[in-house]
């Protein structure tokens, strides 16, 4: 393995742990969008342009900036102090089957043999961005994920809008 290769990696794996483990939320959302710029980056990295420039702008540009816009527009002022997240029992549960279904990947990654003699169709990033959009079924998948995130945006907001009532219960 290479260097480069192994600074992405650690990267990407460090930052993954920061975001479930940390306990402030903004900083949870900022490690996930480290998380995702760095995926982004080993894409980049290992040839796949087109799915690394997407992972960079669909998860980067878009869905980390409404996870965070979300975490900020809709959490308490004074946050519950929640005992620390390798305390719970339920995180060693969780790590248990995560090391548990990442050794099931990785045995099968070294049993697995690739085929000899089939060679994968040399497709070039326009060519890929012409097929998505040609079809009318990619193309409105695309404008339903990005109403959806729409959608949720103006939830968000208006759920962290303040009330225009006022307290309730005063003395009128």
């Amino acid at each position: 393995m290479s260097i480069p290769f192994l600074i992405i990696a650690s990267v990407i794996l460090a930052s993954a742990w920061a975001a479930v483990s940390l306990r402030n939320l903004v900083h949870c959302g900022l490690c996930a969008a480290l998380t995702f710029l760095a995926t982004g980056t080993l894409y980049l990295y290992l040839n796949a342009e087109f799915l690394g420039l997407v992972q960079l702008m669909v998860y980067v540009g878009a869905v980390a900036v409404l996870i965070l816009f979300t975490v900020l527009l809709t959490r308490p002022a004074t946050e519950a102090a929640d005992p620390r997240p390798t305390q719970r029992p339920t995180f060693w549960k969780g790590a248990l089957i995560a090391i548990t279904v990442g050794g099931a990947v990785a045995a099968g990654l070294a049993a697995y043999v690739a085929p000899k003699g089939s060679s994968a169709p040399q497709l070039s990033i326009q060519e890929i961005g012409r097929l998505l959009t040609a079809s009318p079924q990619n193309v409105l998948a695309l404008i339903i994920v990005a109403l959806l995130m729409t959608a949720a945006l103006i939830g968000a907001l208006l759920l962290a809008a303040p009330s225009e009532e006022g307290p309730k219960g005063g003395g009128e």
